[in-house]
């Protein structure tokens, strides 16, 4: 098996079970932005009463000139949980309003029992437009970061998924 598949592997091996919370539960996973959307985000999620955990990535774009680094941003990401009675729509609702709020073009989200992960569009601009699913595959927590790169893009990395 080739390093970087290994190291891959590795990595979701790892991460399945600390995403064992999710389980069970309806999840979505939203764009924070800087540091004070991040503020502001995180504030709304307490007060929803939802659980969190911290999603840290990076954009990397190769430079044109081999000789130069590649340009890297720093992505950060709340994938918020609902609670074990938590109504799955209620939580699509609120991501929702909050995408839109934060001017994100789009969320990821899983219901409780349903077996396929989501982006949800919330920008008429962007993929996959504003109120329509596209769906991404079944969702199981081995596969977690592969459904984040998927819907962040090719250039994303993942660095790390904090409480």
């Amino acid at each position: 098996m080739p390093y970087h598949t290994f190291h891959q592997f590795l990595i979701e091996a790892s991460l399945a079970k600390t995403l064992q919370v999710l389980d069970d539960r309806s999840f979505g996973i939203i764009t924070g932005g800087d540091v004070d959307s991040d503020k502001l985000l995180g504030a709304a999620v307490a007060k929803a009463k939802y659980g969190t955990l911290h999603l840290i990535g990076e954009f990397v774009k190769p430079s044109e000139d081999k000789e130069k680094e590649p340009t890297r941003v720093p992505d950060s990401s709340f994938v918020v949980i609902g609670g074990e009675k938590t109504d799955p729509l209620d939580l699509r609702k609120f991501l929702f309003h909050q995408a839109d709020k934060f001017n994100r073009p789009s969320f990821m989200f899983k219901a409780k029992g349903h077996p396929k992960i989501l982006v949800i569009g919330v920008d008429e601009e962007a993929w996959p437009g504003r109120n329509t699913a596209a769906k991404l595959g079944e969702y199981s927590n081995q596969k977690f970061v592969h459904f984040v790169k998927k819907w962040k893009g090719s250039h994303y990395e993942f660095l790390s998924l904090t409480m």
